[in-house]
């Protein structure tokens, strides 16, 4: 028989649950050890950032060699980024804020052939901090309060409500026509080794990009991640990140080195659980501190549902990148006027399709 959703919910999450027929139960066999597994062959040895984030060797500068400390500067098209979080409590906006411009950098084909139909923003990123995603969140939300980065991601591209501000309420949702309420995002809570090296390679095969929750000396906090860098064993052992408390503060004779390198360790005498590893130096000693990983977020770029949804809307404008024009076709400009050698730009062709050349054919 099949198990109803809701009891199928319970047996998942604990709890118990009585059935009046026969039923077959599948069980599966997991290591409750949390040091056990969760390594990955293919990684180990190697820093793998996220897809699309770019860094040239020399826009590694090494700010400190006693304790070593290491950043990048940001430069146009280097794929991650830096929101500063202008108010106290925003730091799930900043975070947010940054996964959203990786979003938006990884659909740009998709948003620009969906903004010809819908009014969608631009949303630029000027450097140092300043990010018109995350001043998009302060003119909604009104109240200088916390959140969660999956909260403000959903809101910003579904338009769901649950837990945002009074004011944020039927705000958004630029892209709900595409999205409706499929969240993008997952999380976890509470991780050991095991869960969280899974739940780091899982967001890398399938290009996704990760946010972390820390809990520091302030209280939970929020920031970006950008790749991660794996032991000989397989096993995440520094994570490079951007911080939204920090973005204004790590500039260097005018360079904006924004993105940073932190150790990951595990607490092998207890649950394992992951931490960054700190280091300050105090009196010409370094102490060393350590700052927990309480959740982590990983935000899919969605591309099945764009694809069902450009396939159900077949007005909206289609991508072109063959090299050479279709010979048997007429193209338009917005005005009507017939184009011989169309250069990049919208076009619409004599069947009335509208087409969208990226690229000079």
């Amino acid at each position: 028989m099949a198990i109803p959703p809701d009891d199928y919910a319970r047996y998942r999450i604990g709890g118990t649950a009585s059935f009046d027929q026969s039923l077959t139960l599948y069980a599966f066999w997991s290591p409750m050890n949390p040091s056990v597994g969760g390594n990955s062959e293919e990684y180990k040895g190697q820093t793998i950032f996220f897809e699309g984030v770019n860094i040239a060797q020399e826009d590694w500068v090494v700010t400190s060699q006693t304790p070593y400390r290491i950043y990048a500067e940001w430069k146009e098209g280097c794929g991650w980024y830096d929101a500063a979080q202008d108010w106290l409590n925003f730091c799930w906006a900043g975070a947010a804020s940054d996964a959203i411009h990786w979003w938006l950098d990884r659909n740009k084909e998709y948003v620009d052939r969906y903004r010809q139909n819908h009014d969608i923003p631009e949303f630029g990123y000027a450097g140092k901090g300043i990010s018109d995603v995350f001043h998009f969140f302060m003119a909604k939300w009104l109240k200088n309060e916390g959140c969660y980065p999956s909260i403000g991601f959903n809101w910003f591209i579904n338009g769901i409500d649950d837990n945002v501000q009074e004011s944020a309420k039927g705000q958004e949702g630029l892209f709900r026509d595409v999205f409706g309420d499929n969240a993008l995002v997952n999380f976890l809570v509470s991780s050991n080794r095991r869960s969280f090296n899974q739940f780091v390679q899982e967001a890398l095969k399938n290009h996704r990009m990760i946010t972390i929750d820390e809990f520091n000396m302030a209280g939970a906090h929020a920031i970006a991640c950008w790749g991660f860098e794996f032991d000989d064993e397989g096993y995440v052992c520094a994570l490079y990140y951007s911080d939204p408390a920090s973005s204004w503060n790590n500039t260097q004779t005018g360079r904006d080195l924004s993105l940073g390198r932190i150790e990951v360790k595990y607490h092998t005498d207890s649950d394992w659980s992951p931490y960054m590893a700190t280091e300050t130096l105090i009196g010409g000693e370094i102490v060393h501190g350590e700052v927990p990983i309480i959740r982590i977020y990983s935000y899919d770029q969605g591309t099945e549902l764009w694809e069902s949804y450009f396939k159900s809307h077949p007005s909206s404008v289609e991508s072109v990148k063959q090299s050479t024009l279709n010979e048997n076709e007429e193209y338009y400009d917005l005005q009507g006027r017939r184009v011989k050698n169309p250069t990049k730009g919208i076009y619409i062709t004599k069947s009335g399709k509208k087409v969208l050349f990226f690229q000079q054919p």
